[in-house]
């Protein structure tokens, strides 16, 4: 079975484990916690940054950083994997979730002024499978009063120096989950272009406990924090990121020059620079359902080739329904297609898995 996904683990990661491991600082104490909040904040050019154990909670602690609450609206695309909206619903605010673009499936600008209410706190762009929603854009025509926070859970780093991003976001959160093109087994990281909001978001992911009198706590908190053994990890991970995005471009040129265009819609071609190439996903169009996907992938499935569905709209499960913005079209869902996409997979495998879709 050809995989979706998997992670790229080395002698030098399992090397950096060990001296982790060895060393007794397991958890979320020890040198690798900051010599990765370091080495990231360079990499992606952010000043205040925090590492956490997860993406999910990356976004919980922004929000709350930035402070929403009860009462507040977040603007959430209608496309995006569930933590999105999880987060801030953990926050006690409600989420409205806002309309995609059906050819990027990434928040439609056009869609947001019916949305946007006193209430409005915050506006969370995704970047969806590594695409790169276009921030200055959105901040250029919203109200100071507004914030925005991207999550770029699948955008680490995007091809292009002028696609930096978190220029012109209040908050950014990214995530190091298995599949994603570095890992610490679960981790992410946060932030934020505000000092003082920083420093509340640091106190806050460490139980609330005050920096200078240990075990004085004066707001309830959150145990957020990455471990050593993870922070190792990243490290490591880090030093492998130039090889690693080298690689995911020879994946998606292959893609992109071998799936017939004229059965397959593909958005990664449309985004040169603007594109961190995650993971590859197409679209069979106007002519998808669900179940013309879903038959889709159990065929691939027997002919050995692991893949995955496209996220569903939020606003089609019951449980995000009342969410809904009255101007969704589910357009037959269109979903896609997710193909493997993982490191030094070979041209072999790229070319059955071509040759495969091609002829279903």
């Amino acid at each position: 079975m050809i995989p979706i996904s998997k992670p790229y683990i080395d002698d030098e990661d399992c090397l950096a484990i060990t001296k982790a491991a060895e060393s007794g600082w397991i958890s979320s104490l020890g040198e690798y916690i900051q010599e990765f909040e370091v080495k990231l904040a360079s990499l992606v050019d952010q000043d205040y940054l925090l590492s956490t154990s997860n993406g999910t909670n990356a976004l919980h602690l922004a929000l709350v950083a930035l402070g929403v609450s009860t009462g507040d609206e977040v603007i959430v695309p209608d496309v995006t994997f569930a933590a999105t909206i999880n987060a801030v619903l953990y926050c006690g605010a409600t989420p409205v979730l806002c309309p995609v673009n059906k050819k990027t499936r990434l928040l439609d600008e056009t869609a947001l002024d019916g949305l946007i209410t006193d209430k409005t706190k915050v506006i969370i762009p995704v970047h969806l499978y590594g695409r790169q929603f276009r921030t200055k854009n959105l901040r250029d025509r919203l109200p100071d009063r507004i914030l925005i926070l991207e999550d770029a859970a699948e955008c680490l780093f995007p091809t292009s120096v002028e696609a930096k991003l978190g220029r012109y976001a209040d908050a950014i959160t990214f995530s190091f989950y298995g599949n994603k093109l570095i890992t610490t087994g679960e981790g992410g990281a946060v932030a934020f272009l505000n000092h003082e909001i920083y420093s509340r978001a640091n106190k806050l992911r460490d139980h609330g406990m005050d920096k200078k009198r240990k075990y004085w706590h004066d707001e309830v908190g959150f145990n957020y924090r990455m471990t050593n053994i993870q922070a190792a990890l990243g490290c490591s991970q880090l030093n492998k990121i130039d090889a690693i995005m080298e690689d995911r471009k020879r994946i998606f040129n292959y893609y992109s020059n071998n799936l017939d265009p004229n059965k397959f819609y593909i958005p990664s071609t449309k985004f040169p620079g603007m594109n961190a190439m995650w993971l590859f996903d197409c679209y069979l169009g106007d002519r998808s359902s669900v179940d013309n996907i879903e038959n889709l992938i159990v065929d691939l499935r027997e002919s050995g080739i692991d893949t995955r569905p496209t996220f569903y709209n939020l606003s089609s499960m019951p449980i995000y329904s009342k969410y809904k913005s009255p101007t969704t079209k589910y357009e037959k869902d269109y979903l896609g297609l997710c193909l493997p996409t993982f490191f030094k997979i070979n041209e072999n495998d790229l070319s059955y898995i071509c040759s495969v879709l091609n002829e279903a």
